[in-house]
């Protein structure tokens, strides 16, 4: 999701480096809970072969569109938070 680099644009390298940190620390966690949810779905569904009515109710209850949609605003705001950096020729 494209963020807008408009809202970085008064920060300094510094507080550039440590916002990217930050948000790269989050986008990490993210990640990995996303991968984790996905390896849950899928032995849900392999499980599903057998009971399938359970199965579905369960891949259901795993739901993640909320943690989908942040991750992709943090990828927007990481590549945001990139292109500032680029432009002000930061050493990080």
């Amino acid at each position: 999701m494209h963020q807008s680099s408009n809202q970085y644009t008064n920060y300094d390298c510094k507080k550039l480096s440590k916002t990217l940190s930050n948000l790269d620390t989050t986008i990490s966690a993210q990640k990995n809970q996303l991968q984790s949810d996905a390896n849950m779905d899928a032995g849900i569904v392999a499980g599903s072969l057998i009971l399938l009515p359970v199965g579905l109710f369960a891949l259901a209850a795993t739901g993640n569109g909320d943690l989908k949609n942040e991750y992709a605003k943090n990828l927007g705001k990481q590549l945001a938070l990139r292109e500032v950096i680029e432009e002000k020729e930061c050493d990080i």
